[in-house]
């Protein structure tokens, strides 16, 4: 497994790829659509996560399209997001491009030989699968160019919602190796309904492959024909999978990226950097629960130090130490101070302690409840 920490995961399926259409490359192109709606997609303590719906459809002489495309908006890195949402419409727009480029040369070849020409038609939409903080906006592109049927395909791209954005792909979730093991368990469990593993079936999950998450299930989805008999369209795979309880690592150390939410003195708090779980002990922010206590915070960027001062005591810590300082005294912390989107993170219990107030957590609903005297 990769070694980062991973704390929300905004998983948004892209489309295929192909060349330009001069008619739709332009940057206006969202604001040109001929219906829009914003989507509230999940709203958690921290902001909403929105995404605004366009529908781009249209026909000309050589291509029937029927597309809605999302535009991502409330993403935390916002030139991260520009960039995203820029690549879904040159995507969408090289598509069209293809296939439009591809039809009029059909078209020709139809009218020189004496055949009857029909129309190229592509069909693009999308879902959307929450899983706590997981949300996966799943594509699929529909494409007739002639026959008897059209062709379907998935694809992927997952977004890290953090300060700094990045894309992660299923590798990220679990390793190679385990997740083929797990789909080819799952293939011969109804061999019937799939091609023979090898050359014709399932060989390996590629890196971007496309999933979501729903329940506690990981699902894989496959491309019309890549592993099953076009009756079974875009199959998709299960895969019993913890999403309660992601887990992920940061160093060599495992990050539990449950919800956890932060209650003082009646007040829910709301931090740029969410509370985790490490090693079985909650993290959470040390200036952000600090200044809500009363204390006064200061960061030297250059020691690597933070101080916080409250009437007569004082706390000073490094990041990476397990060792913080009490006014003159030495207490060794249950989990060293480690720093994550710039945000310094201390044991929860350390944090309310020292400054007087009352911890309960509940592991049920998974609340902490701080309370000062």
């Amino acid at each position: 497994m990769k070694k980062y920490a991973m704390i929300i995961t905004l998983a948004a399926t892209l489309l295929v790829g192909g060349t330009l259409q001069p008619s739709f490359a332009n940057p206006n192109l969202f604001q040109e659509s001929k219906n829009t709606s914003d989507i509230n997609l999940i709203k958690n303590l921290e902001q909403a996560v929105l995404v605004k719906e366009h529908d781009l459809s249209f026909e000309n002489d050589f291509l029937e399209v029927n597309a809605s495309l999302p535009e991502i908006q409330g993403l935390k890195d916002e030139n991260f997001q520009g960039k995203t949402n820029e690549k879904i419409k040159m995507i969408f727009e090289k598509k069209i491009e293809e296939l439009t480029k591809d039809a009029k040369e059909h078209a020709q070849e139809a009218k020189e030989s004496g055949w009857n020409f029909h129309k190229y038609s592509l069909d693009m939409g999308y879902d959307m699968k929450i899983a706590g903080e997981l949300v996966s906006i799943v594509f699929e592109t529909s494409t007739y160019t002639g026959g008897a049927n059209a062709t379907s395909i998935v694809n992927s791209v997952n977004i890290v919602n953090q300060i700094e954005a990045k894309e992660v792909s299923i590798t990220d979730l679990i390793e190679i190796d385990t997740i083929n093991e797990l789909v080819l368990r799952e293939i011969n469990k109804n061999p019937d309904d799939f091609f023979k593993p090898g050359d014709l079936g399932f060989q390996t999950v590629e890196e971007n492959q496309a999933f979501y998450v729903e329940g506690k299930q990981l699902v894989l989805i496959f491309d019309e024909y890549e592993i099953a008999p076009g009756t079974a369209g875009t199959p998709s795979i299960s895969i019993s999978f913890d999403n309660e309880r992601m887990y992920h690592t940061y160093g060599d150390e495992v990050i539990q990226t449950e919800e956890i939410f932060v209650i003082i003195n009646g007040e829910v708090q709301s931090y740029t950097q969410q509370p985790i779980v490490m090693n079985n002990t909650i993290m959470v922010s040390l200036r952000g629960i600090f200044e809500v206590l009363g204390a006064d915070v200061k960061w030297d960027q250059t020691t690597k130090t933070v101080k916080a001062t409250k009437s007569e005591i004082e706390i000073v810590l490094t990041i990476g130490d397990e060792v913080i300082k009490v006014n003159d005294k030495s207490i060794i912390l249950q989990h060293p101070s480690i720093s994550i989107n710039g945000s310094t993170m201390i044991p929860l219990r350390f944090a309310s302690d020292v400054l007087g107030a009352n911890v309960e957590w509940n592991q049920d609903t998974k609340k902490v409840t701080i309370k000062t005297n």
